[in-house]
């Protein structure tokens, strides 16, 4: 697998994640945190044109600054949320 196609699996996950944070019901404390989210997001769609990921010496990707969600994470998640990295 290319260290650009592991990058959009991994923003796949973050973004379906987080899907749930840009639902119109979802309750969020104020319209600032909502804005927090939906930026978030758009920086996560954005990273496959703003990195240029590549494989380090250990095999892990790098190359990517992963943008900090709303809660203050900023890294990889697997598909149940736990943090990768």
């Amino acid at each position: 697998m290319s260290a650009e196609i592991l990058l959009r699996k991994y923003r796949n996950i973050l973004l379906e994640l987080s899907d749930k944070y840009v639902l119109p019901d979802f309750p969020h404390d104020s319209d600032e945190i909502k804005q927090a989210w939906v930026t978030y997001r758009q920086n996560l769609r954005d990273l496959p044109s703003n990195s240029t990921p590549s494989f380090n010496s250990n095999g892990i990707l790098s190359g990517v600054t992963w943008p900090t969600d709303p809660e203050g994470y900023s890294g990889i998640k697997d598909p149940d949320g736990n943090r990768i990295s």
